[in-house]
């Protein structure tokens, strides 16, 4: 970008996004987004498992851009199933009976819905089986 006011947005997907094994499963999508600023005011967001590279992307940015309140935005959308979920009975049991010592002491009755039980923090988790490197 010559001006400091301006916006850029690619999509990636294919070899170019990943390595070749995870090509087709993987579309990558950066967005950037820079405003007049005296200073250069760097804003960097993208999903939390590509945080040890971040470093890397700031710096990228730091080599082309001189100035300016400027927003750079990654996205990565899975198109195929490369992550497990994987669930935590304990936990659920646990939050399933505070749930229901609440509803009871309110005169609500047992019956507590599932969704609101997969909802609790921890009865769920999802891990993404991804290097950084590959990005």
């Amino acid at each position: 970008m010559k001006s400091m006011t301006g916006y850029a947005y690619r999509e990636i997907s294919g070899a170019a996004a990943v390595s070749a094994t995870e090509a087709a499963a993987r579309i990558l999508s950066i967005e950037i987004k820079s405003y007049n600023s005296r200073f250069l005011d760097l804003s960097v967001y993208m999903p939390g498992f590509l945080g040890r590279i971040e470093s890397r992307v700031r710096d990228a940015a730091k080599n082309h851009i001189q100035r300016g309140k400027v927003d750079v935005n990654i996205r990565i959308r899975e198109t195929s199933g490369s992550f497990a979920v994987t669930a935590d009975i304990d936990a659920a049991k646990s939050y399933h009976e505070a749930i229901q010592k609440i509803a009871r002491s309110l005169g609500q009755g047992d019956a507590v819905p599932l969704s609101l039980i997969v909802a609790q923090e921890g009865v769920l988790r999802s891990e993404r089986e991804s290097d950084p490197e590959e990005y």
